[in-house]
């Protein structure tokens, strides 16, 4: 599923008048950051599209409704100011957004905290949000609104209990569980143990435990929530025999989060440690707020598992992470991702490094060709080329001015054009000219590098 974020609405329960009221808001929340939008533009009687900023549009629902639309890549977002676009069903959900790595998580999320707050019985937000993420999303709001607009109901856990209590008949602690955005820590755990039986809470967790395996990301997710909320460990392992999981799997998750280590020690460099640490053992490491002594596992496992064994196999890993780490310290980009930071002169791994100067090279001998025959081409012709042969990405508008601009630059052009010359589906090409389209100068800087190896030749 990822990171996403959700809205569901009420739309009978709205009327128009405070519905207006609250778009007229988010709009104003549109116009203060740079969220993007598609336009559709015509040059030379042929049509293409660009990214631009996000606009209030007096006709978006089918040309009758106004509203406003956000895109980046394949996800897309759109409020409508006439609530009576959204009539079609008594609940809906309007917004369903994967916002991973997404820049604009917190400020979607700020908009859906702004309409809950208009209709907190009619407007719901939900999905991967933290306290401190909201508490982030209001700030700015407030700073952009200037007045206080309070958190959102998912987050005040005795007020959401309360409610849901007088909807519902059963289920309550699955419906608490999935309404509330609460962290889930100790704070939490302690409010759940208050108003549900042990009984329910272990029924619970040993349902959500049995649907997901134990090395995918749902049932990691669910295991570490049950820890950080303090929950009983010895029920955790009962769990754990009766949904048949494999305890040696377990543990060596377990100890990857140093759950045996009471005083947890975060290193300077912790992220780039876990991403260090992902890629070579293909899972994610991030040390958990909770603590269980080894003794206190090896009694409850009962000598089911070689605890001292698994012990010294993360030490190893650790070991092994630091090490590459200690190496890596001394270049500005080691993975692929920072890119997105590349400055010339900044200092890139010498195996990433290489990656780039042979992939540049291969774009280089695969355009060839098509840069021999895009020379005898007169203007015009030039950039009707470019828009004919965009098929696999959304370009900013600040991009097609920056090729209409260079068409006849023949010397420079050429690595303009090798960017449209190669096919995407292939997913690790896609994203490699994506990069490059999005930072101008690291194309700049390998092509033209590639240019001083050839002459030096």
């Amino acid at each position: 599923m990822g990171i996403y974020i959700a809205l569901d609405i009420y739309p009978n329960r709205i009327s128009q008048e405070k519905w207006k009221i609250a778009f007229d808001e988010t709009v104003r929340l549109l116009n203060a950051y740079s969220f993007m939008d598609k336009v559709v533009d015509e040059k030379n009687g042929l049509k293409y599209t660009y990214l631009t900023k996000s606009r209030y549009k007096k006709h978006l629902y089918e040309g009758y409704y106004g509203g406003w639309h956000i895109i980046d890549e394949d996800e897309e977002v759109e409020l409508y100011d006439c609530i009576e676009a959204y009539l079609n069903n008594d609940c809906q959900t309007i917004w369903f957004v994967n916002t991973k790595g997404k820049r604009w998580h917190i400020y979607l999320l700020a908009m859906a905290c702004l309409l809950t707050s208009y209709f907190p019985e009619n407007i719901h937000v939900y999905g991967d949000i933290t306290t401190y993420q909201c508490i982030q999303a209001l700030n700015w709001i407030n700073q952009i609104l200037d007045r206080k607009i309070d958190m959102p109901i998912v987050f005040k856990k005795k007020e959401l209990l309360e409610r849901l209590k007088k909807q519902l008949d059963n289920q309550l602690l699955n419906q608490f569980y999935d309404n509330s955005l609460s962290d889930r820590d100790k704070d939490l755990g302690n409010f759940i143990r208050l108003h549900f039986s042990e009984e329910e809470i272990y029924q619970f967790y040993k349902n959500k435990f049995s649907l997901f395996h134990i090395k995918s990301y749902e049932f990691q997710k669910i295991l570490r929530e049950y820890l950080e909320m303090e929950f009983s460990f010895e029920d955790l392992i009962k769990m754990m025999k009766e949904c048949h999981v494999d305890l040696n799997d377990l543990v060596e998750i377990l100890l990857n989060w140093q759950l045996h280590i009471k005083d947890k020690k975060y290193m300077k460099h912790s992220e780039l440690f876990d991403k260090v640490y992902e890629n070579l053992f293909g899972f994610y490491h991030r040390p958990i707020q909770s603590y269980c002594s080894l003794d206190k596992m090896e009694m409850v496992l009962g000598g089911e598992v070689n605890v001292e064994e698994l012990v010294n196999k993360e030490e190893l890993r650790k070991n092994l992470c630091e090490e590459i780490l200690e190496e890596d310290l001394e270049y500005d980009i080691i993975f692929f991702e920072q890119f997105s930071h590349f400055y010339k002169g900044c200092k890139v791994m010498k195996e990433l490094d290489e990656m780039m100067r042979e992939n540049i090279r291969f774009l280089k001998k695969n355009a060839q060709s098509y840069y021999q025959y895009y020379l005898t081409l007169n203007r015009k012709e030039r950039e009707n080329w470019f828009i004919k042969n965009n098929q696999y990405m959304l370009l900013s508008k600040e991009m097609w001015d920056h090729i209409f601009e260079r068409v006849m630059d023949n010397v420079y052009v050429f690595r303009l054009i090798a960017l449209f010359c190669v096919d995407c589906y292939q997913s690790n090409i896609y994203q490699f000219i994506k990069m490059l389209v999005s930072n101008l100068n690291v194309l700049d800087y390998y092509w033209d590098e590639e240019i001083r190896s050839d002459e030096n030749v």
